[in-house]
């Protein structure tokens, strides 16, 4: 007999239902909206070794722990279930994320669009013209948002931007004023402006193209600040989205090395684009200019 730690599901509640009287050995439970936070890897193999010999796994049994976390605490107590049960296993702080109702809130208004969004661990990396996922919308939230600081995070490490789902900089760029629609805006203005960095790579070498490598994310910072009000989600993105955003990534370009070469000379770029305090020195001479 082959043993193992079984699956752990949290519910917001759980009800018994009335079914042949009451009995203390089985009964027949309503959980609702239940996550699996420890297991999955267990409830995958048991669903591929289903399709395979559907019997064999019927005469199987496997432990499962239903723990209702209820509404109002749900959010910290499940988290706190999930860190619990994994403490024997890797886990990143995607899985943590994935447990966020924003999330989930964000996948169905974008189906409703015709746009799948995969934010759970084990999707996949799907890019398409009616797929993104949880890496590319943070970059372009954080790219969008107001604070320099969450654009240089996403360029030191994206991760950092998951820390904590309960505070900033994560509530910052996940909440429900974020529609599915604003976001998927972001993200398509996003990639505009990656095709204009690369496009605009292979054109120069050297520092200049240091520029583009390490300084992506504050440039897309800056070009979304300057397009804000495409990324607002409420109207349609225009059709010339594309001449726009390679017209002000070629602008803020030709800014970024002109003050960054004049304020820090020998700066070494993969240093200097981490670097929260210079960038708004940047920043600030950009903008007076």
């Amino acid at each position: 007999m082959a043993l193992q730690h079984g699956i752990t599901v949290i519910c917001r509640e759980i009800r018994p239902k009335m079914l042949g009287g009451r009995s203390k050995d089985s009964g027949y439970f309503t959980c609702c909206d239940i996550r699996i936070v420890n297991g999955a890897q267990t409830a995958g193999s048991i669903a591929a070794a289903h399709d395979r010999n559907r019997d064999a796994v019927e005469r199987a049994r496997v432990h499962v722990r239903f723990i209702a976390v209820g509404t109002e605490t749900s959010d910290t107590l499940g988290n706190a279930i999930t860190k619990a049960t994994n403490t024997q296993n890797r886990i990143n702080r995607q899985d943590f994320v994935a447990l966020d109702p924003e999330q989930e809130r964000l996948r169905t208004e974008l189906s409703i669009e015709g746009v799948i969004y995969n934010y759970k661990s084990g999707e996949g990396i799907i890019r398409d013209s009616k797929t993104c996922d949880i890496d590319e919308a943070t970059v372009a939230l954080a790219c969008a948002s107001y604070e320099l600081s969450h654009s240089t995070q996403a360029k030191r490490e994206i991760g950092k931007l998951w820390e904590d789902t309960a505070k900033a900089p994560y509530k910052a760029l996940f909440n429900g004023s974020v529609s599915g629609v604003r976001m998927w805006h972001c993200i398509l203005i996003m990639r505009e402006i990656d095709k204009a960095l690369q496009e605009k790579l292979k054109t120069v070498s050297g520092r200049d193209a240091g520029f583009l490598i390490h300084g992506n994310r504050y440039i897309g910072h800056v070009v979304f600040q300057r397009l804000a009000s495409l990324a607002n989600g409420s109207d349609p993105l225009p059709a010339d989205l594309e001449t726009t955003v390679h017209m002000h990534v070629d602008r803020v370009y030709d800014q970024l090395t002109t003050k960054a070469n004049t304020l820090y000379p020998q700066a070494y770029l993969a240093q200097l684009f981490k670097n929260q305090k210079k960038l708004t020195e940047i920043t600030n001479a950009i903008t007076l200019e």
